[in-house]
């Protein structure tokens, strides 16, 4: 499923569309890569390919796409679930405590079970690793004081989230501790 997911982000121009001298699609595989060396199962990892497609606050210039037109032989229902679970519950403007699970969207209402509430926290953790490998790390962008901002606000995230992802926080968390 991963390279007819990336056909459909480089036909959303998302291969086009660049923050801090990285495509959108080489994040989104940097954060599928994550959740594959996690073992998070194929629905979470097409959702972290996916995770930001709905969300027009991403950073990124580049469309939206639409959910509802993708074949669901390549974007399983549940992720779709994950993908719009994922954008209600990190946009701080929808209200939605993480842990209930429950949410609406598009005038649905939708209901997650714990297995997909840690899936959405594997994603939001892998995003964020993600991110502060890309901009402290390696290109060194982002100040260590905001770095730690960003991760200590993304806590919550943690400690929903399975024990790969928890303990990949923790190091990464550690690590920008130990230069700040």
């Amino acid at each position: 499923m991963y390279k007819p997911c990336v056909a459909i982000l480089k036909a959303g121009g998302f291969d086009k569309a660049f923050l801090y001298e990285r495509s959108h699609v080489g994040h989104l595989a940097s954060t599928y890569q994550y959740l594959d060396n996690w073992g998070c199962d194929e629905e979470t990892k097409i959702a972290g390919l996916m995770h930001s497609v709905i969300d027009p606050k991403s950073g990124y210039d580049n469309e939206i796409l639409d959910l509802s037109t993708m074949d669901e032989t390549v974007v399983p229902k549940r992720a779709k679930a994950l993908i719009i679970g994922y954008y209600c519950l990190e946009r701080s403007e929808a209200g939605y405590p993480v842990e209930a699970g429950e949410f609406a969207y598009d005038g649905r209402r939708i209901s997650l079970s714990q297995e997909d509430i840690r899936s959405i926290a594997d994603i939001a953790v892998a995003d964020r690793i993600d991110q502060v490998d890309w901009c402290w790390e390696k290109h060194d962008i982002a100040p260590t004081a905001d770095v730690m901002v960003f991760l200590e606000s993304s806590k919550h995230w943690a400690a929903l989230a399975s024990g790969p992802a928890n303990s990949a926080f923790e190091t990464t968390l550690s690590s920008v501790r130990e230069t700040a």
